[in-house]
């Protein structure tokens, strides 16, 4: 189980992996349940939580992204930065298979203890973590060296050459890197890239001493990209219609080929139900324009409107079941900080 205290970036809930998501949520906490064995054969669950509301669904790997949680090396040679992207390939217990994909080189792993990956981002710095690597050596001042446009580059954690990952440079770029560390024809080298660190080492011959700068922002491009959230906070507030709140959980449903629970409400959360007893969407037209439709309540069932930082998908709504809705008194609408009280 891997969890995240604050997930900032949008997270996809779905019924199935690879489907379209029933419901997006921002701002949220996450837990991600991630069954032993190899990704393919049974998917994980994921659940959100935010403001009493929780959701759950099934996901493959394509469909969330985890990230690093401390400087963590792939194919010996590539440290991943805190919003590089990661996808998980399968795990056993207390570890994990993750792999990542680096612009200039094939798909990469590395099997570590469940801790060390996340949902969200954490705060590190992968060029800080291989200058210290070098350090513990003989490190020197570092100098600045280039790959050239179309060179092809075997680059080693180990100083002797062994298992190297092959890179080849791209014909319209060169690198600038780093050597952090030179001795009988080969230097450790560290090269920024996909919001990460290349970090090993090479042959001398490969190594340019001019060149020009790159294009800006071709280099630390992140792979993994992390949003971040705004909230309206009391405005918010201040405009919500008056509500319900129940003193016992309330279970979530969505329409599949029949109604499915996908998680509750928590008891004491104030919810609204949407008006005249169905939502409004937005349909594609035959000419491929949009239209509005209103989705038909299953009977027994009372479609409820989504809080801030909830977005139900088009043709989807949440679903409660009315008689557990009518057992739920009314709630004032709340316009914020309750008002001081008058000194004696």
């Amino acid at each position: 189980m891997l969890v995240a205290a604050e997930v900032s970036r949008q997270l996809q809930v779905r019924l199935r992996p690879r489907e379209k998501p029933f419901v997006r949520v921002s701002g949220a906490s996450a837990r991600l349940h991630v069954p032993v064995g190899p990704a393919a054969a049974a998917p994980a669950v994921l659940e959100v939580e935010r403001d009493g509301w929780v959701l759950r669904g099934r996901v493959g790997p394509a469909d969330t992204a985890l990230f690093a949680q401390r400087p963590t090396r792939f194919g010996g040679v590539f440290i991943a930065g805190p919003h590089t992207g990661l996808s998980w390939e399968g795990a056993t217990n207390g570890h994990i298979t993750v792999t990542v994909q680096p612009s200039l080189f094939a798909r990469v792993s590395a099997r570590v203890p469940c801790a060390r990956v996340g949902l969200g981002a954490a705060k590190f710095a992968p060029r800080d973590a291989a200058k210290a690597e070098a350090e513990a050596g003989d490190a020197g001042k570092p100098r600045k060296r280039y790959f050239q446009p179309g060179t092809k580059v075997s680059v080693s954690s180990r100083e002797t050459g062994a298992d190297g990952v092959d890179i080849e440079v791209p014909m319209s770029h060169e690198f600038e890197v780093s050597v952090q560390q030179q001795r009988r024809g080969r230097s450790l080298i560290a090269l920024e890239i996909d919001g990460g660190v290349v970090h090993g080492w090479v042959d001398d011959s490969v190594l340019s001493i001019r060149g020009k700068k790159p294009p800006r922002g071709f280099l630390g491009k992140a792979f993994g990209s992390v949003g971040t959230v705004g909230r309206l906070g009391a405005v918010a507030r201040a405009l919500a219609p008056p509500g319900r709140v129940c003193a016992n959980p309330l279970a979530l449903f969505v329409r599949d080929s029949t109604l499915v629970r996908v998680g509750e409400i928590r008891a004491g959360t104030r919810f609204t139900t949407a008006m005249s007893g169905a939502p409004v969407v937005m349909a594609e037209s035959p000419d491929g324009g949009e239209v509005s439709e209103r989705l038909v309540t299953p009977a027994g069932f009372t479609p409820v409107n989504a809080p801030w930082g909830f977005e139900t998908s088009a043709k989807q709504s949440l679903f409660v079941e009315t008689i557990r809705v009518s057992a739920c008194p009314a709630s004032p609408v709340n316009l914020g900080r309750p008002p001081r009280a008058s000194k004696p």
